[in-house]
């Protein structure tokens, strides 16, 4: 995984959701986790790594849930429980080959809204110089490789006061203006 940058991930989103049809009950509440458990299991076989079953994916994201509840922000304040499911390649080997272990761990962490300072819209740069994935690449794939190429056009954005990128698929871009 060091090496080789066979690591990826999920996001997951747990949120309080109070239940008005339940006397107002409040409730934790994880967004869409088998579309998560689908595009890591898409990932691992991309990354030639063994992927959790489905049910081990659930069931870990579900623990990680439980055992931090006390972390999960209070309903209606845009906040959440960011829930990082990760699968890093390992084992001893020199050489690129597929990794002959593998860890899969489920950390989290209290996150507010992104953008919650956007109340009138987003200030996005277009970016037209790099591109965070190629064609026939791994821009579907939560990878190392494909946020850390983001990482240096992210800051440039910032300096010229953005707040985030836009990435063009540079095939279709010529001198300003889509194909």
């Amino acid at each position: 995984s060091l090496n080789y940058g066979t690591t990826i991930w999920e996001g997951l989103k747990c949120y309080r959701f109070i239940d008005e049809t339940d006397g107002g009950k409040e409730t934790a509440v994880v967004f869409r986790p088998d579309r998560n458990f689908a595009r890591m299991s898409n990932g691992a076989a991309e990354l030639c790594l063994p992927p959790p079953s489905k049910e081990l994916f659930l069931r870990a994201v579900q623990l990680a849930v439980q055992k931090n509840a006390h972390l999960i922000p209070p309903a209606g304040d845009g906040m959440k429980l960011y829930v990082r499911p990760m699968l890093l390649g390992s084992g001893q080997q020199l050489g690129l080959y597929p990794s002959p272990e593998f860890s899969f761990l489920v950390y989290v962490s209290p996150t507010g809204n992104y953008f919650k300072s956007a109340t009138t819209g987003l200030n996005i740069h277009l970016e037209t110089k790099r591109a965070r994935a190629a064609q026939g690449g791994m821009g579907a794939v939560k990878c190392s490789g494909n946020y850390a190429v983001a990482l240096k056009p992210l800051m440039d954005a910032k300096k010229q006061k953005f707040m985030d990128n836009l990435f063009l698929e540079l095939e279709t871009y010529k001198e300003g203006c889509l194909k």
